[in-house]
């Protein structure tokens, strides 16, 4: 990090941080925008149904979707990495179930439930570590 990113990173938790409480933010499912470009698929509903949606495409104001959860899940202190990353491939499997559309929709959307899965598992850790630091730090006063 450059003293730059050092400071606009302070700032930024300064402004999730008020008075020890953390305030939590949300940004759909965490898949880069250039990524779901070059797949060409919606980040937060990826097999493109009307009813499975991972991610509020809001600014998060719907905040019950599976990716949503799982935000809230890694901004929690003390929580478990494993359990927020199973809950939200249930989550994502629920959504699919439950879904009213076609058997190839709800089909590419368990795919998608486990790609999902697999990336969390493979390359959250580090989103996981940085959250926990972050809100811990906000509760304690650090």
């Amino acid at each position: 990090h450059t003293i730059q990113q050092e400071r606009a990173h302070k700032k930024t938790i300064k402004r999730r941080c008020n008075n020890r409480n953390w305030i939590h933010e949300f940004d759909g499912c965490s898949l880069p925008e250039w990524m779901a470009s070059i797949m060409g698929i919606d980040r937060n509903n990826p097999a493109g149904g009307t009813d499975t949606f991972f991610g509020s495409t809001s600014n998060g104001r719907n905040m019950n979707r599976p990716c949503d959860k799982h935000d809230i899940c890694y901004q929690t202190c003390g929580s478990n990495r494993e359990d927020c990353d199973r809950q939200i491939f249930f989550d994502m499997l629920s959504v699919c179930t439950n879904s009213t559309e076609s058997r190839d929709i709800k089909d590419e959307c368990i795919k998608w439930a486990r790609e999902t899965f697999a990336g969390l598992v493979m390359y959250g850790q580090s989103a996981f570590d940085d959250r926990q630091n972050d809100v811990c730090d906000c509760i304690r006063g650090a």
